[in-house]
């Protein structure tokens, strides 16, 4: 079975319960706490703090046992810690893609999509890491963390 190897997880005050939300990524909102990253009222340039980490109420084997309340702290796996993370895709990605916030479709917030190369990111979009294995809309996969910035307007 695939493990989680992270250097840095932290742990950050939840803008949203995040039940079932195991594996997707987060962004911190204006108040502090971390909201879902991506997702279709959201845009794929959202700048991703990290990915909610194993070993919280919000793995699988816990999915609803309990509501944590908004405030209540979080485990962030951070992306700049680097390692290997688990994360839950939105579509159909391949190993080596580069891997970016999903920004369209159902269950988008807080999933991600690749794509093929840093030609392929767009301006002002920032990737999280390259997939290290194949994935289909719904898996979690494992990809190696790391900020990828594209090209920036003025």
């Amino acid at each position: 079975m695939a493990t989680t190897q992270a250097d840095v997880t932290i742990s950050m005050p939840r803008g949203a319960s995040f039940v079932g939300d195991f594996a997707k990524i987060v962004k911190v909102n204006s108040s502090g706490q971390v909201v879902l990253a991506g997702g279709a009222a959201a845009r794929s340039t959202d700048v991703v703090l990290g990915v909610i980490a194993e070993g919280t109420s919000e793995s699988p084997s816990d999915v609803g046992t309990r509501t944590p309340p908004v405030g209540s702290a979080v485990s962030i796996a951070h992306i700049g810690g680097g390692g290997i993370l688990k994360v839950r895709a939105g579509a159909s990605i391949t190993a080596g893609q580069i891997v970016i916030p999903h920004a369209s479709g159902t269950d988008a917030a807080g999933s991600v999509a690749g794509v093929a190369d840093l030609g392929s990111l767009g301006q002002d979009q920032m990737g999280i890491g390259i997939a290290i294995e194949s994935a289909s809309a719904g898996d979690i996969f494992r990809f190696a963390a790391g900020y990828i910035a594209a090209p920036h307007t003025a």
